[in-house]
Parts: C-alpha cells; sequence; structure tokens
C-alpha cells in the first residue's frame, strides 16, 4: 500500500541546490512518517551526494508542512507571492537547508 510520495531533484536555486515535495495520505498525517523519511534524504543528500543545499516550499496555510521541514532543521527563508513548477501562484513559506 502507498502512503504517499517524496520527490527530490534539481533546482532553478543553483547547480549545488535540490528542491523536494511530498504528499502524505490524510490517514498518515500526525505520525512523523514524513519528517523521519526526510530526514534520511537529508542524511543521504548531504553525506553520500554531497549536496550543498536542499530548498523547499509550502502554501502558508499548510502549518503541518511547514512543521515538518523545521522538525528537518530547515530555516524559514522567508513569505513570498510566487509561482509552483505548474504555474500555480499563491503564498508560499520558503525554507532551506545546508550540508
Amino acid at each position: 500500500m502507498l502512503i504517499g510520495w517524496l520527490f527530490i531533484g534539481g533546482s532553478s536555486h543553483g547547480e549545488d541546490t535540490k528542491s523536494f515535495g511530498y504528499a502524505l495520505g490524510p490517514r498518515f498525517w500526525g505520525h512523523g512518517y514524513m519528517t523521519e523519511a526526510l530526514q534520511a534524504v537529508f542524511d543521504y543528500e548531504f553525506n553520500v551526494l554531497a549536496t550543498s543545499r536542499i530548498v523547499a516550499e509550502c502554501e502558508t496555510q499548510n502549518t503541518a508542512s511547514a512543521r515538518v521541514m523545521q522538525k528537518c532543521g530547515m530555516t524559514f527563508v522567508g513569505t513570498f507571492f510566487d509561482q509552483d513548477f505548474e504555474g500555480n501562484w499563491a503564498e508560499r513559506h520558503h525554507y532551506m537547508i545546508s550540508s
């Protein structure tokens, strides 16, 4: 059974920077699954692949997603009205973490 997904890949923020996105089925929210998955991904990216920086964003009303990023050690960069990879405009919180 698939409970969600996580993607990490290239970013428009520079050659040594990656960005990620994720989704988790509502039934599995609040159990720490995504926090644990992201921490494992960060460990692999920084310690095996030598990634320099990872960035992410979430829409401002998605406080749970922002909290996951904070619990994984990401730093709040700011809130911006911008476009996502599908061309949708919204106000989003931006986060980053460096190796």
